[in-house]
């Protein structure tokens, strides 16, 4: 097969543990022929979308985690590929394209996945640009809503402080289009609500989520793969922090889904197999449904470390190339 990775240029990733690196190792393991392009390498013609991509072939890697590590952080010396020279390609040359690109959705990303969609006519796309689309990565829980907390989306000051008011309890205050915890404000005394509302809303223009403080010492990324459960693990916070980003010092370990997450997958299965969203990772937190993740979902290399027998690259992989045929 051939396949195209739509990412984020390589020296901004974290190549060490990133999620989509992995992926197009394994692909290029099972002798697959990979490239790899950003969104402004992408055109769009009458003719039909191309890409300006480059094939990649991967370089040997440490075995061990802790080896990556050391040795990225080192970027000059450190190369995860060789690259061959940039070509431009129509889309229609590839047998699978995987968006894995980063947030925010911003108004490239939303014509990225229109330019997508008509290629997703003769080409398989993973996930669908449509429902990446439609669905929000904070918004979405609101299709589940008996399985989220308290939650309110408002640009209005007043609207948030009455909120508070009616649940007399510390309120989560988030972005819609941020990643990695970036201004997700805990409130817990009324003096404090003016002034992070108006910086979030940008007084009063853009929409934000407002929940309802769920304490905890950690909650759970879920990950599944056309509609079935992949793995998950527990982000334990950080001290004095309440965010499950490792970006804010969260760490991860092994844990077990309880039987109520377990009906929530079953829940899910149905809507993510109807409008194609076939790798997505959820995040779940005292068995509330708090984030939907499908533009670029990752934690599959920190799975992969607390359960190397389980093989879930591999895993992963094999259903990709099973929902492209």
């Amino acid at each position: 097969m051939k396949i195209l990775i739509i990412m984020d240029p390589l020296d901004r990733l974290k190549i060490e543990i990133d999620t989509s690196i992995h992926i197009l190792r394994e692909f290029v393991r099972r002798g697959h022929q990979t490239w790899i392009c950003d969104v402004p390498d992408i055109v769009d013609t009458h003719q039909g979308a191309k890409a300006r991509c480059q094939q990649t072939i991967p370089l040997p890697l440490p075995a061990r985690l802790e080896d990556r590590i050391l040795l990225s952080k080192n970027k000059k010396k450190y190369r995860p590929f060789s690259l061959k020279k940039s070509q431009l390609q129509a889309l229609s040359h590839f047998d699978l394209i995987l968006i894995r690109k980063e947030p925010p959705f911003d108004e490239n990303y939303y014509y990225l996945t229109l330019i997508l969609e008509r290629t997703a006519r003769h080409t398989p796309v993973l996930n669908s640009p449509a429902a990446i689309r439609a669905h929000n990565e904070k918004l979405s829980i609101l299709h589940f809503f008996d399985w989220i907390p308290p939650t309110l989306v408002t640009t209005s000051l007043q609207s948030v402080v009455d909120f508070k008011r009616r649940l007399k309890s510390p309120i989560v205050i988030k972005p819609l289009n941020n990643r990695g915890g970036r201004d997700v404000t805990l409130v817990r005394k009324n003096s404090e609500i003016k002034k992070t509302v108006m910086r979030l809303t940008q007084n009063e223009t853009r929409f934000i989520m407002t929940q309802k403080y769920i304490p905890a010492r950690g909650d759970k990324r879920i990950m599944i793969v056309n509609g079935d459960f992949l793995t998950a693990y527990r982000k334990k916070f950080a001290q004095k922090d309440f965010r499950g980003n490792f970006s804010q010092g969260a760490s991860y370990e092994k844990t077990q889904l309880t039987e109520k997450e377990k009906r929530l997958l079953r829940t899910l299965r149905p809507y993510l197999r109807k409008t194609g969203l076939s790798f997505v990772g959820i995040d779940v937190l005292e068995g509330k449904l708090i984030d939907f993740n499908v533009t670029c979902p990752g934690g599959l290399v920190e799975a992969s470390v607390l359960h190397p027998e389980a093989h879930l690259v591999q895993k992963l992989v094999s259903q990709m190339i099973q929902l492209a045929r």
